[in-house]
């Protein structure tokens, strides 16, 4: 019985929760550039003013497009049931 009570003994503390140390939480930050014009980004995102349970809309960084014959870059909007893409051109004033 003893030898029964120290095999439980063990294998109960092989299950107990054991502390360990979390790793420094650092954000991780990158210059890439000017960077609404990368490729991938998406923000998600509601209306100033608006609960934060409203529904979100996104917006995502297409990549680069042609419009009207110059070079643009290209979004993608989508929520609360609506989907359309935007073609935005940047120049030295903005």
């Amino acid at each position: 019985m003893r030898r029964y009570l120290m095999a439980l003994a063990l294998a109960l503390s092989a299950c107990a929760p054991q502390v360990i140390q979390a790793p420094e939480a650092r954000p991780l930050l990158e210059e890439k550039g000017f960077y609404p014009a990368l490729p991938g980004l998406e923000w998600v995102y509601v209306p100033e003013g608006e609960a934060l349970s409203s529904p979100p809309y996104r917006l995502r960084v297409e990549g680069p497009a042609l419009y009207e014959g110059q070079e643009a870059l290209r979004f993608r909007s989508q929520g609360r049931g609506r989907i359309g893409r935007t073609t935005v051109r940047w120049g030295p004033l903005g």
